[in-house]
């Protein structure tokens, strides 16, 4: 008390300083139990106008975490929703004017302040959760949203000025490419890379300047758990899952402890009732997940050999996380016919539809499994021009000449950065038929619209830039790659791409990243269908899911993104995008 009074009198009583001494020592209090006076600290310092808007979002985070742990249940759930808002909104418009990789390196910042709300309606389910649901609903994708709603505002924008910055943004992420694969000097090319990188972050700041200046849009939509329930479907139901840091709640807690966990809120488009579900600790679902994906990897590559062991694994870990994901909810599930669902973590790397059920699967049984990237996805969108037609691409010709190696038909998969430098990519010409056979498809049940087929030589980057944009689906069929953190400038979105043809002799102008996807204007495109290993795959980033292809193709204006999340076969592949769009086309 003798320091804080020294800090007043010398500071003021408003100083930062002093706040944060009044915080450092209500955390204290907080720990050694005497939550009477970490409450009256806490209030004094929120009570400080001058405080920082993210120092205000964390001071309420911590003072939930006290509140919880004190026995007021009821406050802290107030308060941790409170941290929530504050952050979000600060965040919405510093990330207006921010370049991508610096909007999800602040994004990673926020305070957790709805981590704390969401244990306690946990621990103490008499309690509304409702405000926790549509804070969290509000807070979901923030970085993907802006950036959507950036590209949107300068696709729209006729001015000469931004006409040229997207001229030169485009030039310097190629640039940025060609960096990334230049020379084999690791400390020289990660110059280069450096360079080449600051260059670009500097023209999309000065877009992100124009496209926030450009908006009527003074706030994010606020979308409400009324409106989701609205624009539910009849006979559906809404699952969105959420990877949180548990805290304790009702006891005094020395250590701090945060526990990495998940949950799930259930919403029915009948019903006010918000159901809650506490999933258990992260690890152990991680730990299901990464098995289940090592089965299927192992099938991918076996040739045949080993795959009754291979199912049977895959079923042992798939059945573990089911238990652990799906039939806690079973019982809200009634007779919906379908369940939407938005997942969180690395449950964004699950095929829900794969999981299994008796002798066969989910999706054989029960309700069709639809994926959203956030529950805002259901709020209606702007209209934009309606698009007609097909663009498909298939078998890209990646040399001229025949290059030994690998004769696997898997279409990519994920690979070292130094190795994709000097990556050769083998021909698929399964794609040639799957492409051929699409079209003959499109043209019977859907011949009023046009379609356009880019196979071969023709199956260049710089065709399906000029094409993608004027049709209203996409069909891609060949390599994808993702990429391990060492690449890109620590740029996420440069860590996967498509790849398309003479790609074994140039990268520069073959390579299609995730990034340039998100440039287009892919606004009006119904369906985006990546039809190559991984597509789904990505790197994890909280609150955002993967940072990858499905991601871009979003970004860019698809409204819905068909891909894989794990290493497909050529000709298996070919036979179920026949009864894909069979289904599709025949029924709509």
């Amino acid at each position: 008390n003798r320091a804080i009074d020294m800090l007043s009198k010398l500071y003021g009583p408003d100083s930062l300083r002093l706040m944060q001494v009044n915080r450092n020592l209500a955390a204290l209090y907080t720990r050694t139990g005497q939550f009477s006076l970490a409450w009256k600290d806490y209030e004094f310092s929120l009570e400080n106008k001058y405080e920082q808007m993210d120092a205000q979002a964390s001071s309420h985070a911590q003072f939930a975490q006290s509140l919880a742990q004190g026995g007021n249940p009821q406050r802290a759930i107030e308060e941790g929703i409170t941290s929530a808002r504050i952050s979000r909104e600060i965040f919405v418009l510093q990330a207006r004017t921010l370049p991508e990789r610096q909007a999800l390196a602040y994004d990673a910042t926020r305070a957790h302040g709805l981590d704390t709300s969401i244990s306690v309606v946990l621990k103490h389910p008499d309690l509304s959760n409702v405000e926790i649901y549509q804070e969290l609903i509000r807070s979901r994708a923030l970085v993907a949203d802006e950036m959507a709603r950036r590209q949107r505002n300068l696709n729209a924008n006729n001015d000469p000025e931004t006409a040229r910055l997207l001229a030169e943004m485009n030039q310097a992420r190629s640039d940025l490419l060609a960096a990334e694969n230049s020379s084999p000097d690791k400390i020289a090319r990660v110059d280069k890379v450096s360079a080449a990188s600051g260059h670009m972050e500097r023209i999309e700041r000065e877009l992100a300047e124009r496209s926030a200046a450009a908006r009527n849009d003074e706030r994010i939509y606020l979308v409400t758990t009324e409106d989701l329930r609205h624009n539910l479907p009849a006979h559906s139901v809404l699952i969105s899952y959420v990877e949180y840091r548990r805290h304790v709640v009702d006891a005094v807690d020395p250590a701090a402890t945060e526990t990495p966990s998940y949950m799930a809120f259930v919403l029915h488009p009948d019903s006010s009732r918000i159901q809650a579900f506490d999933l258990g600790e992260s690890k152990s679902i991680a730990d299901s997940v990464a098995k289940a994906r090592a089965a299927a990897d192992a099938e991918a590559h076996g040739g045949g050999l080993g795959s009754t062991r291979n199912e049977r694994v895959y079923r042992e870990a798939a059945l573990a996380l089911r238990k652990r994901i799906w039939d806690p909810l079973r019982g809200e599930l009634g007779d919906a016919r379908l369940a939407l669902v938005v997942p969180d973590g690395v449950l964004n790397l699950v095929p829900f539809s794969a999981l299994p059920s008796g002798n066969g699967y989910l999706v054989e049984h029960g309700p069709v499994i639809h994926m959203l990237s956030s529950e805002r996805d259901l709020a209606p969108t702007e209209g934009g021009a309606k698009k007609t037609g097909l663009l498909a691409v298939g078998s890209p010709q990646f040399e001229l000449a025949a290059v030994a190696g690998d004769a696997s038909r898997l279409r990519g998969a994920s690979v070292p950065c130094e190795d994709f430098r000097s990556l050769q990519f083998h021909s698929l010409p399964g794609t040639g038929i799957e492409v051929a056979d699409i079209a003959k498809s499109w043209h019977r049940w859907n011949g009023a619209e046009p379609s356009a087929l880019l196979t071969g030589a023709e199956a260049t980057r710089n065709r399906f830039i000029e094409q993608a944009s004027q049709n209203r689906v996409l069909h891609v069929a060949t390599h994808a790659f993702v990429l391990d953190r060492s690449c890109g400038n620590g740029n996420p979105l440069l860590h996967s791409g498509l790849v398309f043809a003479g790609a074994n002799a140039s990268r520069d102008t073959a390579i299609l990243t995730a990034q340039q996807i998100a440039s287009l204007d892919l606004s009006g495109v119904d369906w985006a269908v990546l039809s190559a290993c991984n597509t789904g795959n990505g790197e994890l980033h909280d609150g955002e899911g993967v940072l990858g292809l499905q991601r871009a193709f979003r970004v860019a204006g698809a409204r819905s993104v068909i891909m894989t999340l794990w290493p497909v076969d050529d000709n298996v592949t070919r036979q179920f995008m026949h009864e894909l769009y069979a289904e599709r086309l025949g029924r709509h």
